[in-house]
C-alpha cells in the first residue's frame, strides 16, 4: 500500500510538471495573450566587400522594436555586450504581430543626445540621436565606433511561435580620417580643419539635415614641411558638405578647400574607394609654391594611396 501511495505521488508530480510546462500551450488555454513571447536577435557586421561576418566590440546595444505600421513599440538596452556568432539579445514582445527591430551599437550617452520615443506614435524616420556639440565644434569621438542596422520583419503568432530568432547586420557609421600635408615651408604656420553636416540621425540611421560642425583634432608637425591630423567623424555621405580645409593660422587664408566625398565620386579612382566598405581613410595632400594667397597650393590629392585629383597651378619663383 505504501509503495502504491509513493507511486501515486510521483505520478501526480510528473503530471503537474507536464501541465505547468504546457501552460501557454494550445491544449490548456484558449486565451494565450498573457503568454511570454519575444525575439532573439543575433548581431553582426558584414559589408558588401566582405566574405564573412565580423563581430566588433560594441560595448552596448540599443534595440528598438516597431510594429507592422512602422510605429514604435518598445526598446531595450544591453550593457557589456560581446558580439559573437552565438550571442543573441532577447527582446520581449507582449502582443502577437509583425515586428522589425533597429539595432544601434556603441552609442555613448556622454557623446550623444538620445531622444525619447513615444510608443504607438514615433516612427523609424524620427530623430533619435545627435552628436553633442558646443559653439559649432562636435564632441570628440576619439576613435569610437558606432553601428546601426535593422532586422527583417518577423511574425509572432498567437498560438505557435512565442519566440523567434532573427539577425541584424549593423554597419559602421563612424570613420577615421588621417590627413597629411606635404612640402609646405614653415608647416607650423598652417592648420587642418574638417567640417560636415552629418551629426543628427533618425532611428533607422539616416542623416537628418542639420548645420555644419567642425570635427576636433590635434594638428601635429612631424617635420618642418609636413603637418598631420587625425579625425573621427560620423557617416560620410554625398551632399553633406564634408569639407577639408588647410589654411594659415594667422590670416585664415586657405590653401585648400574641397568636399572629400564629392571629389571621390567624381574621380577616375572612385571604384577603388568604396564608402560602403571603407571606414579608414588616409588623405595625402602634396603642395607646391605658387603666386596665390598663402604662397602654396595643393597639386595632388591622394586617398588610400589612390590619386583622386590633381590641380593646375601657376608656379612661383
Amino acid at each position: 500500500m505504501k509503495v502504491f501511495n509513493k507511486l501515486s505521488i510521483i505520478f501526480l508530480g510528473v503530471i503537474i510538471v507536464v501541465f505547468a510546462s504546457l501552460s501557454c500551450g494550445k491544449w490548456i488555454y484558449d486565451d494565450m495573450s498573457e503568454c511570454p513571447r519575444g525575439v532573439y536577435i543575433n548581431v553582426y557586421t558584414q559589408t558588401e566587400c566582405a566574405n564573412t561576418p565580423e563581430y566588433p566590440a560594441v560595448g552596448r546595444l540599443h534595440v528598438f522594436a516597431f510594429n507592422e505600421n512602422n510605429l514604435f513599440v518598445s526598446s531595450e538596452l544591453f550593457e557589456g555586450v560581446t558580439l559573437s556568432k552565438d550571442f543573441e539579445c532577447l527582446i520581449p514582445i507582449k502582443e502577437p504581430g509583425l515586428y522589425s527591430f533597429v539595432v544601434w551599437g556603441g552609442v555613448d550617452d556622454k557623446l550623444f543626445k538620445l531622444e525619447t520615443l513615444t510608443p504607438a506614435k514615433s516612427t523609424k524616420d524620427e530623430l533619435l540621436l545627435a552628436l553633442n556639440r558646443h559653439d559649432g565644434i562636435a564632441t570628440n569621438l576619439a576613435k569610437k565606433q558606432v553601428y546601426v542596422g535593422e532586422t527583417p520583419a518577423v511574425r509572432l503568432e498567437l498560438e505557435t511561435n512565442h519566440f523567434v530568432h532573427t539577425k541584424a547586420n549593423v554597419r559602421e557609421l563612424t570613420n577615421r580620417i588621417n590627413v597629411l600635408v606635404e612640402d609646405v615651408d614653415d608647416a607650423e604656420k598652417f592648420e587642418i580643419e574638417l567640417l560636415s553636416a552629418n551629426t543628427d540621425y533618425s532611428v533607422k540611421g539616416d542623416i537628418i539635415k542639420n548645420s555644419v560642425v567642425e570635427y576636433p583634432t590635434e594638428v601635429k608637425y612631424p617635420g618642418e614641411k609636413t603637418l598631420t591630423a587625425d579625425f573621427t567623424t560620423m557617416k560620410l555621405e554625398s551632399g553633406r558638405q564634408n569639407i577639408l580645409v588647410v589654411k594659415e593660422k594667422a590670416t585664415g587664408k586657405e590653401i585648400f578647400r574641397e568636399d572629400l566625398v564629392g571629389v571621390i565620386l567624381l574621380s577616375p579612382s572612385e571604384a577603388n574607394i568604396n564608402l560602403r566598405c571603407d571606414n579608414d581613410f588616409k588623405v595625402k595632400l602634396k603642395t607646391r609654391r605658387c603666386n596665390c594667397p598663402g604662397g602654396f597650393m595643393v597639386t595632388e590629392l591622394w586617398i588610400n594611396d589612390w590619386m583622386v585629383h590633381s590641380y593646375d597651378i601657376v608656379l612661383g619663383s
